[in-house]
């Protein structure tokens, strides 16, 4: 019987629906190499009518509290800030991740029966939502701005040079375009440059380009993104966005000022901008567990685990007399692996790593908190498959293919950044 794919499309369309979430976390053993993105639980929620996912959080308690109950209850009656708690909302915005998998037909016309066809068709499914997986696990420690992270130099007519940490970051064909340093600012060029080489050394990988980065204007120092990541244009820095608002803003390294992020002013407010700790002047070792302890007094919370880049966790693990391995387990499916951990006042904190973060920073908080912790907040499934018009599957106009348009729709959310630090400026930064 002759493959068909009217039998096979519902059982592909039923497949996403029920497995997405573990193809997402599992796939080429995704827990092992991005554990910050695996550990993160997905919520499906509502942000219709324009208005965004709301997130309730109290950021500040009642100040009336004392003992002389007079006073407290005149206090607790007033209008001024501090009478009561201060409650609000994150409305977080959603940004979307596009994605297509394109199945050609004499793929489609090999198939002996509709099993064949199914496989085929899954892979091409699962690739794709793989290749969406790594984007968001890099977007995950950015900003929103689409950084691919770190800065370029080394810079000739045919290469740049980014830092070896996120040099994994980057696929050959993928098109780049760069800014001046810290985003968001104005692209040098509209025009993109697509990688056709990477080279990878000790502490730099160089990326060969199609088009001369310096006829683009392109400098050392600049910062690279993914095109389309940004609305950045030449001229106009990014006022919007594109991608996810990752922990670089949640929880950044440097304290937020007056501009608004979904609605708060986070100003001089470590409940909602989040703690920060300099590693000038320690270790690698020394530094893990100065942090953890500023963020069990001052978050007053104990910090379950540790993020940071695989550089980073090597020196760690260079360093036998302040740590010490243990098998450590992470995330919904509970998958162990091992590890080493640092001895801090509240006992030993793991510290984990992850492939996609960029080396001399890490991040710690309570990630297994279902109240604090951060999770993915998306519409519908974490990965749909976009067949509003009832097509799971396109033929293209120009080709003998077809394709499924699959799409991420959500965000981030963070209910609680003042119960999590960065640990910036390592010695390895």
């Amino acid at each position: 019987m002759a493959a068909s794919l009217a039998s096979v499309l519902p059982a592909i369309r039923e497949h996403m629906h029920e497995n997405v979430v573990d193809i997402f976390n599992l796939g080429d053993d995704a827990m092992k190499t991005m554990p910050f993105l695996a550990s993160l639980e997905s919520k499906s929620m509502d942000d219709g009518a324009g208005r965004g996912y709301i997130i309730p959080i109290t950021h500040s308690l009642p100040s009336t509290v004392g003992n002389l109950f007079a006073t407290v209850q005149t206090k607790a009656q007033g209008s001024v800030a501090g009478n009561s708690s201060v409650k609000d909302r994150w409305v977080i915005q959603h940004v979307t991740l596009e994605g297509v998998a394109v199945v050609d037909r004499a793929a489609i016309l090999g198939a002996k029966d509709d099993d064949d066809l199914y496989d085929v068709v899954e892979r091409a499914t699962s690739d794709c939502t793989l290749a969406m997986r790594k984007r968001i696990a890099v977007q995950l420690p950015q900003a929103g701005w689409g950084t691919v992270g770190g800065v370029i130099s080394g810079i000739t007519s045919t290469t740049i040079d980014l830092p070896i940490s996120v040099a994994n970051r980057v696929d050959i064909g993928q098109d780049l375009v760069a800014s001046l340093p810290s985003p968001p600012q104005a692209l040098r060029s509209n025009t993109v440059s697509r990688v056709t080489g990477i080279t990878l050394g000790t502490t730099t990988a160089t990326l060969t380009l199609s088009v001369d980065p310096t006829s683009l204007s392109w400098a050392n120092g600049d910062v690279v993104y993914f095109n389309t990541d940004t609305d950045s244009v030449v001229g106009t820095p990014s006022t919007a966005r594109l991608s996810i608002t990752g922990a670089g803003e949640w929880v950044p390294s440097t304290a937020p000022g007056a501009t608004t992020l979904f609605g708060i002013n986070r100003q001089n407010n470590p409940a909602t901008g989040g703690l920060r700790f300099s590693a000038s002047g320690f270790d690698h070792a020394q530094a893990f567990i100065h942090a953890a302890n500023h963020l069990f007094v001052h978050g007053q919370t104990r910090s379950d685990a540790a993020y940071c880049s695989g550089y980073d966790y090597a020196i760690l693990c260079a360093d036998k007399d302040a740590t010490k391995s243990v098998e450590i387990s992470i995330g919904k499916y509970n998958i162990g692996f091992e590890g080493v951990t640092v001895e801090t006042m509240f006992g030993r904190m793991p510290i984990i790593p992850d492939a996609t973060l960029q080396q001399g920073q890490a991040w710690m908080g309570p990630w297994k908190n279902k109240k604090y912790a951060p999770f993915l907040v998306h519409n519908d499934d974490l990965i749909n498959i976009d067949d509003l018009d009832g097509n799971t599957m396109l033929r293209l106009a120009t080709a003998t293919s077809y394709e499924m348009r699959m799409y991420f729709r959500g965000n981030l959310a963070w209910p609680a950044p003042g119960k999590f630090l960065t640990l910036h400026t390592l010695p390895s930064a």
